[in-house]
C-alpha cells in the first residue's frame, strides 16, 4: 500500500537511484554509501541546462498561460550551463586534450540548439499544472520510501519527462522507464488512475535537433513491479551485495561513469590504451 506523505522520515530511493542500482550496484554503492560524488560528464551538464530553462518557463506559464520568448529561454539555459561547467565537470582524457574553452563553446552551441527546439516545439504543446513536483510515496511494508521530482504534469494530468539523447529513443523506452513508473505512483496517491505518461526527447546532431514523443500508460501491475524492485534494492543493501555493471555496457565507460578509472571491476589501464590506439588510427 502506498500513500503520499511529505513528512516521511524513512530512508528513500528515487527512480534514478533504482535505475543506477540496476545498471551498476557498485556505482550506487560508491555514490550513496561511500558518499563519493563524482563530477558530472558534459552530456549531463547539457541536460541540466536545458531542464533549467524549461523549468523557469513552465513555472511562470502555470499562471500566465504563455511561454517566455525563445531568446530568454535559450539565455537562461546557457547561463545555467556556464555556471555548472565552472563548478565541476568530469572530462575524459580525449576531452582534456581538446581543452575546456573549446568544450564549453561546443556544449554552448548544443544547448542553444536544444533550448531553441524546446521553446519552439516542446513548450507550446503543454499547459503545466505542476513543475518539478517533489513527492514522497510512503511504502508501508518496506524499509524505504520512494522520493522524486516530476518534470511536468500538464493540464490533462499526463506526466511528462523531458530528456536529451544522442540517439533517437526506442519506441519501448516509455514502457520500460522506471522513472515514469515512479512518477505514476505519485499520481495514484492523488486519485489519478490510470496514468498517462510521456517521454519527450530531443536528439541533437550535426544536422539539427529531432524531437520524439513516446507515450505509454501505467496500471496496477506496473506499480506492483516497482514495489518488488524497491524490495529487492532494500534487500541488496541489507545483504551488502552490489553487482557491478556488465563489461561493455555503454554506461560502463569513462565518458559516463565518474568512478570508472578507480573501479575495482574495470581494467581501466587496458581500456585507456585501447582507446588511445583507436584514436591514433
Amino acid at each position: 500500500m502506498t500513500r503520499n506523505d511529505q513528512t516521511g522520515n524513512k530512508p528513500h530511493f528515487s527512480a534514478s537511484q533504482l535505475s543506477m542500482m540496476s545498471r551498476c550496484g557498485e556505482q550506487w554503492r560508491r555514490r550513496y554509501i561511500e558518499k563519493e560524488k563524482a563530477p558530472p560528464a558534459i552530456a549531463m551538464l547539457k541536460g541540466t541546462a536545458l531542464h533549467h530553462g524549461a523549468e523557469i518557463n513552465f513555472t511562470q506559464k502555470i499562471d500566465s498561460g504563455l511561454d517566455l520568448a525563445t531568446k530568454l529561454i535559450v539565455e537562461t539555459a546557457v547561463d545555467k550551463l556556464e555556471t555548472v561547467f565552472r563548478d565541476d565537470v568530469s572530462l575524459t582524457s580525449a576531452e582534456q586534450k581538446i581543452g575546456t574553452k573549446k568544450l564549453l563553446h561546443q556544449a554552448t552551441a548544443d544547448v542553444v540548439k536544444l533550448a531553441t527546439a524546446h521553446a519552439t516545439e516542446q513548450a507550446p504543446d503543454y499547459q503545466p499544472l505542476k513543475v518539478e513536483q517533489e513527492f514522497r510515496v510512503v511504502m508501508d511494508e518496506c524499509d524505504y520510501d520512494l522520493l522524486g521530482y516530476i518534470d511536468l504534469i500538464d493540464d490533462t494530468q499526463r506526466v511528462v519527462d523531458l530528456k536529451t539523447s544522442k540517439a533517437k529513443p526506442k519506441i519501448s523506452m516509455a514502457d520500460e522507464s522506471i522513472q515514469l513508473t515512479g512518477y505514476a505512483a505519485y499520481q495514484v496517491t492523488q486519485g489519478v488512475y490510470p496514468i498517462n505518461v510521456r517521454l519527450d526527447v530531443l536528439t541533437a546532431n550535426k544536422k539539427g535537433v529531432t524531437r520524439t514523443k513516446v507515450d505509454s500508460v501505467r496500471d496496477a501491475n506496473d506499480l506492483k513491479t516497482l514495489g518488488r524492485r524497491i524490495d529487492m534494492a532494500a534487500a541488496s543493501i541489507k545483504a551488502g551485495v552490489f553487482m557491478p555493471a556488465i563489461p561493455g555496457s555503454w554506461w560502463c565507460s569513462n565518458t559516463w561513469c565518474g568512478y570508472w578509472d578507480s573501479c575495482p571491476y574495470v581494467n581501466s589501464e587496458r581500456k585507456t590504451k585501447a582507446n588511445n590506439l583507436v584514436q591514433l588510427t
